[in-house]
């Protein structure tokens, strides 16, 4: 296996950031003082964005609409919310996905505004938002960085902060998630991947991170 390891990738250093996203289609505002380990998330209008059917196993989940209308799935089952309908929780091990309520609208059909959400879990530990930072630090240095093993490094840091993707749908998809987790920890490493990274994690962070991973950066 060839990939780009260690030190010798060079990555971007997103530490400052305040956000990060797709654009056109989500922004994530990183938790601040006023909201400590709430994550406000943008999905902008006529976006299509979705972060796809998943589960958590260490962590509560709870979910808030601060504007506009959100289609929430939960184990197969659709619902919209809506800000009145206040804090949702989402208990470990319930497979949901989110995404605008009008996702399925035509152009020009759909709501005519952002819609607004904030999330935060319990044990509310800051391990979320070292997930979020990573994530999108390795989508933003996908081309100069990771290449084809993106999907290989995306992988290995939701193995290990808690973000367990449906790649198989049905009785099994717990099996098959694990599997495959326990694949990129594998292969990961040999790749010269890791984790996390400094790059991506602020250094008032990074005592969270490796205490979640059980490991350390290399990348300064």
């Amino acid at each position: 296996m060839a990939a780009t390891s260690g030190s010798d990738m060079q990555l971007t250093d997103t530490t400052a950031n305040p956000s990060a996203g797709r654009p056109g289609a989500v922004t994530f505002i990183f938790p601040r003082e006023e909201t400590p380990f709430a994550t406000r998330i943008i999905m902008h209008k006529n976006s299509k964005w979705t972060p796809g059917a998943h589960w958590h196993e260490r962590y509560v989940e709870y979910f808030r609409v601060l504007q506009g209308r959100v289609r929430i799935i939960t184990n197969g089952m659709p619902r919209e919310v809506v800000e009145s309908d206040g804090e949702q929780q989402i208990d470990k091990y319930v497979v949901h996905e989110f995404m605008r309520a009008d996702v399925d609208a035509e152009s020009g059909e759909g709501d005519d505004a952002d819609v607004v959400v904030e999330e935060r879990v319990e044990p509310a530990d800051g391990t979320k938002e070292v997930f979020f930072r990573n994530v999108f630090g390795v989508l933003q240095d996908s081309d100069r960085a990771f290449g084809r093993w993106t999907a290989l490094q995306i992988t290995l840091t939701c193995a290990h902060l808690d973000n367990f993707d449906v790649y198989l749908a049905g009785p099994l998809q717990y099996y098959a998630t694990h599997v495959i987790h326990a694949i990129a920890k594998v292969c990961g490493p040999m790749a010269g991947f890791q984790p996390w990274y400094n790059n991506y994690t602020p250094e008032r962070m990074r005592s969270i991170a490796a205490s979640a991973c059980n490991t350390h950066s290399k990348v300064a």
